[in-house]
């Protein structure tokens, strides 16, 4: 009677031992099965975080192409240490733009043009800290010049600041209400922080200022293409290539919308 139990009790427990290996065997597979997976999920995450960072980094790189661009066309004349100079003349070589101001702010100390060129000057040089002392000067001169507020404004835009850069444009824009370029480079920067209907309105105004203000329609195309009004994005991105029949971006743009359709 003895035997028959312990014959009965021995396949169960040997069952029980195989029950407990198969476990311990699925627990094995399903631990190296999650390594890769976690592997893989963190790979996925980081590839994806690189790649949004090289999208804002592109976009980033062609604002800022186009505010030198703007910053360049738009360079205030400076007095010549003598005083002779002509009032209309520009200069385009930032360190001599740099030396030539220097000079007229030790002759004239109060000499506003060229302290907002020289801020300029520094800012296509990238030395923001010297661009905004001078445009801060500027302002400290004369509180009404535009064209210093819309020069810092310049400088927070090249370091993200877009809210206090639309704050400047603000103030040059309430001081001279048909300022063209402040309302485009505001519309630009209030491109940045995604208020497309501000941005819209800005370059509208730019547009409405100036018919032929080719990167008013570029950035109006690029808003337009956001929202995938691709036909209105074409029309302007082609208003700015009649009026700058080389303008490159613009017609890159025509291309990359003609490849979706």
């Amino acid at each position: 009677m003895k035997k028959e139990i312990a014959n009965n009790v021995q396949p169960e427990s040997g069952n029980e031992k195989k029950s407990q290996e198969a476990l311990a065997k699925g627990a094995n597979i399903a631990n190296i099965l999650n390594v890769p997976i976690a592997i893989i999920a963190i790979l996925v995450a980081i590839i994806l975080f690189l790649v949004s960072i090289w999208i804002a980094n592109a976009n980033k790189i062609e604002r800022l192409e186009k505010e030198l661009l703007l910053l360049r066309d738009n360079q205030m004349p400076i007095d010549k240490p003598d005083n002779k100079g002509n009032e209309d003349s520009y200069l385009f070589d930032d360190s001599s733009v740099i030396e030539n101001c220097t000079k007229a702010i030790e002759i004239n100390l109060n000499n506003i043009n060229a302290y907002i060129s020289r801020g300029m000057a520094k800012t296509h040089l990238s030395d923001f800290t010297g661009a905004i002392e001078d445009f801060n000067r500027a302002i400290e001169i004369d509180s009404d010049n535009a064209e210093a507020y819309r020069g810092r404004a310049n400088v927070k835009l090249r370091l993200s600041d877009y809210t206090g850069a639309i704050e400047d444009f603000d103030i040059a824009i309430k001081i001279n209400s048909n300022y063209v370029d402040a309302y485009d480079e505001r519309g630009m920067a209030k491109y940045d922080l995604r208020d497309y209907n501000g941005a819209m309105k800005d370059f509208d105004k730019a547009i409405e200022i100036d018919p032929y203000y080719e990167w008013a329609y570029y950035w109006r195309g690029e808003i337009k293409s956001k929202l995938s009004d691709y036909k209105g994005a074409i029309e302007d991105y082609n208003t700015a290539i009649k009026i700058k029949p080389d303008f490159k971006q613009a017609q890159d743009e025509i291309k990359r919308i003609s490849n979706r359709q």
